[in-house]
């Protein structure tokens, strides 16, 4: 539903939801000037969006699962799968990032923090947390991938990569995806 407001002969029309928003903050439409009508409009449209988008800042429904771990408050640990691309067996040209995750240590003992022994367990749950999950995995060997979807998966990555540095695939010996993780 549109109404029709005048002042001193100039009309124009407001929704039914602006002349609810003037009313609410109890505004003289007839006291104030058209321009500073509008103004005002802008005023409580800009305050009412603010109020409508802040509150979607804490639902992560919204957000990529990418950015999800940036609006946490830091870390404890990080967890990076990278490619390792080597040179005669041994010398490595590069590394290919592939995955760069953060980690945070759910810890829970039956000993409480002060009792003996719970530092020990505390030590030896980092160390194994702080472990590889994963076996390093054979991309590249004898000039071919070791499967197709490797090749499908990483070719033009390694190769833009390469590229970089002025490197052929005849240059690479080996390439190893290798997961490290290491505290922040």
């Amino acid at each position: 539903m549109r109404a029709m407001v005048c002042h001193d002969g100039d009309m124009f029309w407001i929704n039914q939801i602006e002349r609810n928003v003037y009313m609410n903050f109890r505004i003289d439409i007839n006291a104030i000037t058209m321009t500073n009508q509008m103004q005002v409009l802008y005023y409580l449209l800009f305050v009412w969006c603010t109020n409508v988008c802040s509150s979607f800042r804490h639902s992560t429904h919204f957000i990529p699962r990418v950015y999800e771990n940036t609006l946490n408050m830091g870390c404890d640990y990080y967890i990076d799968k990278d490619l390792h691309i080597y040179y005669n067996n041994d010398v490595i040209i590069s590394f290919v990032n592939l995955e760069h995750e953060t980690g945070y240590y759910l810890f829970g003992s039956s000993l409480d923090e002060d009792e003996d022994g719970y530092e020990t367990e505390f030590a030896r749950y980092i160390q194994k947390t702080l472990e590889p999950r994963m076996e390093p995995i054979l991309i590249y060997d004898n000039n071919s991938f070791q499967k197709l979807s490797f090749e499908n998966k990483y070719k033009t990555r390694i190769e833009r990569e390469l590229n970089a540095l002025n490197k052929t695939f005849d240059d690479v010996s080996q390439i190893v995806k290798i997961e490290t993780r290491y505290e922040r």
